[in-house]
């Protein structure tokens, strides 16, 4: 159990580094990694935004950041849920479930950023 725990620390700090170092990267030099779907399609996807709505959190702008993407404070609640749920399971179990249960809960929130791809899209949003 103890080198769970130490591997899964070291993958959080690990991924905490790669993430501030974007960070850096974006809010100092204005450089991101732009959204390939868009850039081929012209389209926005679900997740389009989420940088500038990080950033905006960042700067303590929370209307902005929703402004961003308005489906983004799902998107990261979800993000969390699989985060603590797939780490408890690898604490207890050893075994990497990147499935977290209920299997509806992902069904929903699929069907949620698939319904919001359109709207987006259709109304401009």
């Amino acid at each position: 159990m103890k080198k769970r725990v130490i591997k899964l620390l070291t993958i959080y700090a690990t991924v905490a580094a790669i993430l501030g170092a974007y960070a850096v990267i974006v809010l100092c030099f204005h450089i991101s990694i732009p959204c390939i779907f868009r850039k081929i399609t012209g389209l926005r996807c679900p997740g389009c935004g989420n940088t500038r709505a990080v950033t905006a959190i960042a700067r303590l702008d929370f209307a902005e950041a929703l402004r961003y993407n308005y489906l983004f404070p799902a998107e990261m609640l979800y993000l969390a849920y699989i985060t603590i749920y797939c780490s408890a399971a690898y604490l207890r179990t050893g075994r990497a479930d990147l499935m977290p249960k209920p299997a509806w809960l992902n069904i929903v929130f699929l069907i949620i950023l698939c319904v919001w791809w359109v709207i987006r899209n259709i109304f401009g949003l």
